[in-house]
């Protein structure tokens, strides 16, 4: 956040994943300055080049179903091919009931819900089965940052571009024509195909 403020000025606003964009499945953080709306992919790099997490990450105790509360709630990824009507690119969230006492809660308050139920192998992540692997970069990274600084180190070890900040106008109609290129392209072949078959 520094780091783009110095560079585009006080940030009102901030979304690690704004859904308005390229809806749940797609990952890119937004911000607004001086009444413009910035996305980029930065952010998303960093994090999932795993390179910035804490050290306990690497190590943690909870990515298994050995887990000591009464209920899990995360993110369902995956749902769209185990149960793809269910998926509308908002959102899906995982429901682990863990204890007894979790399932008495949820059955209090799970009609206030929109849910199915699915068997636990079909909602099964990686980091519900093991921890994120520790990349062999992530001392020098961090003996990079400390060095250089943010911009630097981020830029060679995270794939992090000044460049990939557009505005949200800009990103929308670059994405409308990249669509309808793509949907003329379809339409040649489709007609190719009719012209193929005629014959």
């Amino acid at each position: 956040l520094n780091s783009i403020s110095r560079r585009f000025g006080p940030i009102y606003d901030f979304k690690f994943r704004d859904k308005s964009i390229t809806g749940w499945h797609g990952h890119r953080e937004s911000f607004v300055s001086h009444n413009k709306k910035y996305s980029s992919k930065n952010y998303t790099n960093i994090y999932y080049s795993h390179l910035a997490f804490r050290e306990c990450c690497y190590h943690c105790n909870y990515t298994n179903l050995n887990r000591p509360g009464d209920i899990t709630i995360g993110d369902f990824w995956g749902i769209e091919k185990t149960n793809p009507d269910f998926d509308d690119n908002k959102g899906c969230s995982i429901i682990i009931l863990n204890t007894l006492i979790g399932r008495e809660v949820w059955d209090i308050v799970k009609d206030d819900f929109y849910y199915i139920s699915e068997e636990i192998e079909h909602g099964m992540q990686p980091t519900l089965m093991h921890p994120v692997e520790k990349p062999n970069q992530r001392t020098d990274f961090w003996k990079s940052y400390k060095e250089n600084g943010f911009e630097f180190t981020v830029a060679k070890y995270c794939n992090y571009s000044r460049y990939d900040y557009l505005t949200y106008f800009m990103y929308k109609l670059v994405n409308v024509v990249i669509n309808e290129k793509f949907r003329k392209f379809l339409r040649s072949l489709t007609v190719r195909k009719e012209v193929e078959l005629k014959r």
